[in-house]
């Protein structure tokens, strides 16, 4: 079992790793003191304290001198011990974290020793009300290292007087009425759907500026993006058959090539270090990869969006907890914060996602823990059409694979959307599909299969009312509509059965005081 010195001992190596990759954080580890720390951790600590003391640098290089000079290099355990520092610290987003751990571990030791040391005074046949003053003054002691709470915010500051006095600027789109800049969202999808092909054709538009797919683009600008499973030769492959796609479509002009050349950046991360959110002493804590990713988007002007592709190649900790998915949705909300981009995340769907195919997918489909939809403000779908969905379309089974369909299942600031029907093709890129289109005998065949199917079960309602005393109405049989209701079918397909049996005759309609009613 892991004792409090071992976790404090964690922390501590944590905190001035941090300290000594950036010593500007000093003011966030206040108000710890040496004491707090483990004998070797505390030589370090006071060395920081000295240096910022007397206005002098704090660096990395500077601590070993100053450790040196002191004869305190080679107790610590030397240069190796500092480059080990450094090299094991998470990064320094989490600092008042383990600066307030520290705190707690230094209180429960100084609380240990008290006790202690009041048991030994009873043993040694001290005076009681000498052994309670002594007591009460040590644990006033201990209890300064839990510094009263100071307030999150001035309240003044909070006041919607300026929201009042001013309209709201209006919300800014990468794609019209759709995605919002400045927002993390989730694209879900199978492996092999083409999620990948999405986000770099989706990057290509925004960097040139025309349509996505059918979609305004409503703000071009700079992409970028980190895809941790394509290696760069990969990329550049993929890269080349979109460019040429359009360009046979006459959509890919010599003034989008600069624009992409200038524009699109994208790094393989293959074999990286990726996490941005890490298991640290049993919680997870967010790294420093956020603050790295930010500064390289600095260099970036005009930055729109932030390709995150995968999700699990990116996250730390168990992928099915709702608080370790809500650490690494917050660790991405800093680098939207620090960039202002939209960050948009290609994420895979779990069996039962895969199962459901096109038109079916939701968010209980996606892999892992919920708060991971949650958590974001956008998000889609892609489902591969399943054989057996290919015959509504006229299609054959066998080329059902080609068709995806993308829809919305996360949508907190626009309007309801309709999505859209994609195709593969040869290369892997998407384009829009006329899917609604595609019609056959098959269709035909099958549209007279459910209407034969279903006539008896309108029949049996009416009869079954009629019986009861109760009249039926078109109204109240289009309450059974829906894919989960008694006739599996929308409401559009069943209100075009009732009008065929009408016309046929195999059900009647009757006007009265109270209305139309069908019967027999």
């Amino acid at each position: 079992m892991t004792s409090d010195a071992q976790r404090s001992e964690e922390y501590e190596r944590a905190l001035l790793g941090a300290l000594l990759l950036d010593p500007t954080a000093w003011e966030r580890v206040l108000p710890l003191n040496g004491g707090d720390f483990s004998p070797q951790n505390r030589l370090i600590f006071a060395a920081f304290a000295d240096a910022i003391r007397r206005g002098e640098s704090a660096d990395s290089v500077t601590i070993t001198e100053r450790l040196e000079r002191a004869g305190h290099l080679e107790p610590i355990g030397g240069r190796e011990y500092l480059a080990r520092l450094i090299q094991d610290t998470p990064g320094t987003a989490n600092l008042t974290g383990y600066a307030a751990k520290i705190r707690e571990y230094s209180a429960r030791r100084q609380l240990r020793e008290t006790l202690s040391h009041t048991l030994e005074r009873i043993d040694q046949g001290h005076e009681l009300a000498e052994i309670t003053t002594a007591t009460r003054e040590a644990l006033q002691r201990a209890s300064v290292t839990t510094p009263h709470a100071e307030p999150l915010y001035n309240a003044t500051e909070l006041s919607v007087a300026d929201l009042l006095d001013s309209e709201p600027e209006p919300r800014r789109w990468i794609l019209r009425d759709l995605l919002p800049l400045g927002i993390v969202g989730l694209l879900a999808a199978g492996g092999g759907t083409g999620k990948s092909f999405f986000i770099l054709q989706m990057a290509i538009a925004i960097a040139t500026g025309r349509a996505f797919l059918g979609l305004e683009i409503a703000e071009p600008g700079a992409v970028l993006l980190l895809c941790g499973e394509d290696e760069r030769a990969e990329l550049h492959r993929r890269l080349w058959r979109i460019v040429d796609a359009l360009k046979g479509r006459g959509q890919f002009s010599d003034s989008d090539d600069e624009l992409v050349r200038e524009r699109l950046h994208i790094a393989s991360r293959v074999g990286e270090d990726n996490l941005l959110t890490q298991v640290f002493n049993g919680a997870v804590i967010r790294t420093g990869l956020a603050e790295r990713i930010a500064a390289t988007a600095a260099q970036i002007p005009a930055l729109k969006m932030i390709g995150l592709d995968p999700v699990s190649r990116f996250r730390g900790g168990d992928e099915n907890s709702n608080d370790d998915a809500t650490r690494y949705v917050e660790a991405v909300e800093t680098l939207r914060a620090a960039t202002g981009a939209t960050v948009l995340m290609a994420h895979h769907v779990n069996k039962m996602g895969l199962a459901a195919g096109a038109e079916r997918l939701s968010a209980e489909g996606l892999r892992g823990a919920s708060a991971m939809i949650d958590g974001v403000r956008w998000g889609v779908a892609m489902g591969t059409l399943r054989k057996d969905q290919a015959e509504q379309f006229g299609l054959d089974p066998e080329e059902a694979h080609r068709f995806v369909r993308l829809d919305a299942i996360k949508n907190n600031y626009g309007a309801p959307w309709s999505g859209l029907w994609l195709e593969r093709t040869q290369g892997g890129v998407l384009v829009p599909a006329e899917m609604p289109g595609r019609r056959s005998e098959k269709v035909e065949q099958r549209g007279e299969f459910r209407y034969r199917e279903t006539l008896p079960k309108i029949q049996g309602l009416i009869r079954q009312e009629r019986e009861q005393g109760r009249t039926m109405t078109k109204g109240r049989l289009r309450q059974f509509a829906g894919t989960a209701g008694l006739f599996a079918m929308s409401d559009q397909t069943l209100r075009g059965v009732i009008e065929r049996a009408l016309a046929e005759g195999a059900i009647k309609r009757r006007v009265n005081g109270s209305g139309e009613e069908l019967h027999l």
